[in-house]
């Protein structure tokens, strides 16, 4: 077992003992130190890092669609908890247990002069619903919005956002707390002219124009997939699986995805044409037969899953990963690829292309797309684009009340 696999707290004279039993996903927890401590890394704790600490509104929440949850096992109560009531932190634990819990955990980030520390048990779409919520409720006074620090621990289905923090686990999520080095986090916007419908009951409540994410925004097939997968048939009976079942009766499909790709302000249309991608002046034949479109912030969407190798998770910086319309084998075998440490951008099939945050990105879904091809992803969310102008913008949000621990 290597010192990744194991952690020690020292505070004064106690020492809290961490190892990480990979095979169940598992921390063991004791107040000694271990005979073999040579093999763990130690981290001291001060009284200065605990002030820290306890001068944050602390909240832990739990999500209890959590994969990673069992009934002999829980983070929070096996580990966090401990840990915490050891050291002398103060924090608020909240488990969701309906469709409303995180916008009503949201709700509780009302004091613009407190700083607030987020450690969440959950995967990509828990953050994305409390970020959401969170500026819902102060976008008339972005100036008066609570900071958030936010930490996550890998307990979804794919994990992007704390695998591209490199949290592979929840010991690795530890240390960064105990470290305390805070970074900025970028957000993004998609904005669109009409209501965007959302799939997810969660989201019913939340404005629907204008939305912000931190990891993705996708069409075609990426989003169609994620639309699939969640559906309660797929979600309550087969787990993980689900992904693989919903891969394979979209792929047998092969839906053509025909839409317009334009960067502003230099007018210029993304557009694959003589068996390669290129910006060109836009004209009314910009629309292209697509298979993938992804708009990725972070590079990895799973631990081996390296969709967007350019990409780091503190750069204002969006990449636009395109595919054309192509005999579903292939796009298999280039999605083999970004398995491959993202060799897939060498191909010439996929358009690779980065956007600064002065740039913006427009989308443009034809008329003739069903509602059922009009859903885009968000964070792992599904909504439907409605109406005949059916145009969507993403751009960089600039904030400053957004940090995580690196």
């Amino acid at each position: 077992m290597s010192s990744n696999d194991n952690l020690v707290l020292k505070y004064d004279t106690q020492y809290l003992s961490l190892s990480y039993d990979e095979k169940l996903s598992q921390i063991n927890l004791s107040r000694s130190l271990p005979e073999d401590y040579d093999n763990h890394k130690i981290i001291s704790i001060n009284n200065n890092l605990i002030s820290n600490l306890n001068n944050h509104q602390i909240f832990i929440i739990d999500s209890k669609i959590s994969p990673k949850n069992s009934k002999s096992y829980s983070l929070y109560e096996s580990v966090l908890k401990p840990i915490f009531q050891i050291l002398g932190i103060n924090y608020t634990y909240l488990k969701t247990n309906s469709s409303n819990s995180i916008k009503e955990y949201a709700d509780l980030i009302n004091n613009d002069s407190e700083k607030h520390l987020i450690l969440f048990i959950s995967g990509d779409t828990t953050i994305f619903e409390f970020i959401n919520y969170v500026y819902s409720n102060h976008q008339n006074n972005l100036n008066n919005i609570p900071n958030l620090t936010i930490l996550p621990f890998p307990h979804g289905t794919g994990n992007a956002l704390s695998i591209s923090m490199n949290n592979l686990n929840d010991l690795n999520s530890i240390e960064k707390l105990f470290n305390w080095n805070q970074k900025h986090l970028p957000i993004y916007q998609l904005n669109s002219n009409n209501n965007l419908i959302p799939i997810n009951d969660s989201l019913n409540t939340l404005q629907n124009k204008n939305i912000l994410f931190t990891v993705v925004a996708s069409w075609c097939l990426h989003s169609t997939l994620v639309y699939e997968s969640d559906k309660p048939e797929l979600r309550n009976n087969y787990g993980s699986e689900r992904f693989r079942i919903a891969a394979n009766k979209i792929l047998a499909e092969n839906p053509v995805f025909k839409g317009k790709i334009t960067l502003q302000p230099d007018n210029k249309s993304f557009i694959y044409n003589a068996n390669k991608w290129s910006l060109d002046s836009i004209n009314s034949n910009s629309f292209t037969d697509l298979s993938y479109l992804v708009v990725a912030a972070v590079p990895n969407f799973e631990k081996t899953f390296k969709i967007s190798p350019h990409s780091t998770i503190e750069s204002d910086e969006l990449h636009l990963i395109t595919i054309p319309l192509v005999p579903s084998d292939k796009t298999i075998s280039l999605m083999n690829d970004a398995y491959n440490n993202g060799i897939h951008i060498n191909n010439p099939l996929v358009g690779y292309e980065k956007i600064s945050k002065t740039k913006t990105l427009e989308i443009e879904i034809d008329n003739s797309m069903s509602s059922k091809l009009s859903i885009v992803c968000l964070d792992g969310s599904s909504w439907e684009v409605t109406g005949n102008d059916r145009k969507l913008s993403i751009t960089a949000f600039y904030q400053s009340f957004l940090y995580y621990l690196s």
